[in-house]
């Protein structure tokens, strides 16, 4: 099973779980004519998209996806503000689980500037996965999580920099620092979990102008003792479960 990341920024974010015979998408804020290349254009395997919440760069592209034929999940705050209908197994809230193909999903709810859900997520090949974006904190633990697909979006003290320098106006630093995961927390609450399971750390949503991927690559290792990649779109990892 692998993750592909095809974008992770506010330009727009989309990853893909993938094995020979089923797909999950999670965010449709890529075209679908790049989901399909990276699919090698079979999206007959994709058993379903979930979206995390509304804004653009996760939602821009749900309606084509649904069209496509695709069931896709989010909360009733996405379907409403893009003026969708959705059959009421596809609205998900708060700890609602759920199966698509092989996989098992559980939502859970984030703190972000408009309703948001990330996913406690199982597979047979995979183990537990958690995916969490656009969220400055998270307040659960997980069990026997494999790989952490988790926000770390900015450092606040490029932050304060960038707004000495002029170079960020303060609403939007004040924006990011209320709605965001900045390396710090994300640090913190993965040294509060469990990572005895853990194969795969994937940073993800980084800031263009407010975070600097070597050095958070660098701090996660140094603090977790696992490997950490930083989800640069293209990036491609092996995220089957080892036997501990």
């Amino acid at each position: 099973m692998n993750l592909t990341v095809l974008g992770s920024s506010s330009k727009g974010n989309c990853y893909i779980i993938e094995n020979d015979n089923e797909a999950l998408i999670i965010e449709a804020g890529i075209h679908p004519k790049e989901i399909k290349k990276a699919l090698n254009f079979d999206i007959s395997k994709v058993k379903g998209v979930l979206i995390s919440h509304s804004h653009g760069d996760h939602s821009r592209h749900f309606i084509d996806l649904l069209r496509f034929g695709i069931p896709c999940y989010a909360n009733k705050d996405v379907f409403n503000r893009l003026e969708i209908l959705a059959p009421t197994t596809n609205i998900i809230e708060n700890q609602d689980l759920f199966r698509i193909g092989n996989f098992t999903i559980m939502p859970f709810s984030l703190n972000h500037d408009v309703p948001n859900l990330g996913f406690y997520i199982n597979h047979p090949e995979t183990g537990n996965i958690v995916f969490a974006t656009d969220t400055n904190h998270i307040p659960y633990r997980f069990n026997k999580v494999s790989t952490y697909i988790i926000e770390a979006n900015f450092d606040l003290n490029i932050i304060n920099k960038n707004i000495e320098n002029s170079n960020l106006p303060y609403f939007v630093a004040s924006r990011s620092v209320d709605s965001h995961m900045d390396i710090e927390n994300t640090i913190k609450f993965l040294k509060d979990s469990d990572l005895s399971h853990v194969n795969n750390i994937v940073l993800i949503h980084l800031s263009g102008g407010n975070s600097d991927s070597k050095q958070f690559k660098e701090r996660a290792e140094a603090a977790t003792g696992k490997n950490v990649d930083i989800a640069s779109k293209g990036l491609k990892i092996n995220i089957n479960n080892q036997i501990f």
